[in-house]
């Protein structure tokens, strides 16, 4: 067993058996996660190269060496701790269909480059409050490492929540220096999953026919949709669609450009005040809707999302935490993009217009179809074997801009 390997061990053990012998202090764990389910699951979630490319590069992540079958993406869960005093804590979150690529800060397992790790599993070990929560002296040092102006992450550590602190490549808590920690205000991961099931879209004039079969109720539930036309907007907020077969008709209100933001701005009360109603505090409701406003309510065409029972999302991602919770909180939006019935028209017509004489033509069809995203994979495909070339290059240049397993088959980058 290798020296770093040894560490690790110790290092777990030491502060399992810390955890297991000290009364739990009485603390909170909220946490909530964005599932976006594009239309077609089995190519459109390929496309994360643009949210990836939102991590800051001291993220943690594991790139398989093979290429997975592809589940889809639970993106941005955010765990927050909420403790009177310093204390330790063992957590472990599991994906029960998939596994993690991505987490911050810095997890015991997988550690890079120490061992086999649980390919599902990642397992933190951290101080909260402070680095060494058995010897505190004063305000501890570390602080989260900058990221750019406006990024995503400063909204998340606006959060009232306690710091937390993780051993920088599994070092000891007990012989590490303040400067051998990652600090920050929560705990992030990211990876593939089974994707939740896409309802089924019918029109009925200005109304959208929503055809579900769930074995759990639908709360919060919202549909708008986005286009030429503007923005139309539900007339009245839906509260459930409860469990099992059933379809239900959701009356879609033009709302004039002027109103738009006012509109929303009521839309986005609401659904805070429905997400503290199911535990969250009102700052991290508001850090929810402020991350995901793009995806919420900007996304062209038909969007649907709603908040699934905590019981569901304990399922889909169990969470062990050592000393136990007084409260547990997590919160999942399942986000459905792109439900239009007409979007494979609209595509073939951009596809199409790639072959197009004037280059302004060809380039805004190309702008189209990236910002669509990965609901247009399985036409991409097609066309990229077809006998005109030039839109075959181009479908091809598309696909390689938006799909992400290339880059899950290159292996992780060494360490200088």
């Amino acid at each position: 067993m290798s020296r770093w390997l040894r560490l690790l061990v110790l290092c777990g053990l030491t502060l399992s058996a810390a955890c297991a012998g000290e009364p739990a202090p009485g603390y909170e764990l909220h946490e909530w996660g964005v599932f976006p389910v594009p239309r077609n699951s089995a190519w459109a979630m390929r496309a994360l190269r643009g949210e990836w490319a939102t991590f800051p590069k001291f993220f943690r992540r594991v790139w398989p060496e093979e290429n997975l079958p592809y589940y889809g993406p639970v993106s941005k869960p955010v765990v927050w701790l909420h403790a009177p005093k310093p204390f330790r804590v063992e957590l472990k979150i599991r994906f029960a269909t998939g596994r993690p690529l991505v987490w911050w800060p810095d997890a015991a397992s997988p550690a890079r480059g120490i061992g086999e790790a649980q390919r599902d599993t990642l397992h933190f070990l951290l101080g909260v409050g402070h680095p060494n929560p058995k010897a505190p002296k004063g305000e501890p040092e570390t602080v989260p490492p900058e990221v750019p102006a406006g990024h995503w992450m400063e909204t998340l550590r606006r959060v009232a929540s306690t710091a937390v602190y993780a051993p920088a490549d599994n070092v000891m808590f007990q012989r590490a220096p303040k400067d051998a920690f990652h600090a920050e205000k929560f705990i992030y991961y990211d990876g593939l999953m089974k994707a939740p099931a896409t309802p089924g879209i019918e029109r009925d004039g200005e109304a959208v026919v929503l055809a579900t079969n769930f074995g759990f109720p639908l709360h919060d539930l919202v549909a708008l949709e986005r286009d030429e036309k503007g923005l139309r907007l539900p007339a009245e907020p839906l509260e459930t669609l409860p469990a099992g077969e059933r379809k239900t008709r959701v009356e879609l209100k033009p709302c004039a450009k002027a109103d738009e933001a006012a509109a929303i701005a009521r839309l986005e009360k609401t659904l805070a005040e429905r997400l503290a109603a199911a535990g969250l505090h009102a700052d991290e409701a508001r850090a929810l809707i402020e991350v995901w406003r793009p995806g919420l309510w900007q996304r062209p065409g038909l969007t649907v999302f709603y908040r699934v029972p905590q019981e569901v999302y304990e399922s889909w991602l169990p969470l062990a935490a050592q000393p136990a919770p007084a409260k547990t909180v997590r919160v999942g939006v399942v986000l459905h993009e792109c439900l239009e019935p007409e979007l494979e028209a609209r595509v073939e017509a951009l596809i199409k217009a790639l072959g197009a004489e004037g280059f302004e033509d060809r380039e805004d069809a190309r702008k189209a179809l990236l910002e669509i995203g990965g609901a247009v994979f399985p036409q991409l495909e097609a066309h990229a074997k077809g006998k005109d070339e030039q839109i075959a290059q181009s479908c091809r240049d598309i696909l390689a801009a938006l799909d992400v397993l290339p880059a899950l088959s290159e292996p992780p980058a060494k360490k200088p």
